[in-house]
């Protein structure tokens, strides 16, 4: 199963201009994997189906 997440930028690459250690970014990058894992657990994607 692929699911496509449109976030209008490059999630592959950070942005320079700003800080990866600023409390802003490192809340976005969390809140993305938080959104995530919860697709994973409101699908059941995590059990062994074979």
């Amino acid at each position: 199963m692929f699911i496509a997440v449109e976030t209008w930028r490059d999630d592959f690459e950070p942005d320079i201009r700003k800080s990866l250690i600023n409390n802003e970014t490192i809340a976005l990058y969390e809140s993305e994997i938080a959104s995530f894992t919860q697709i994973i657990k409101e699908l059941n994607l995590n059990r062994k189906i074979w």
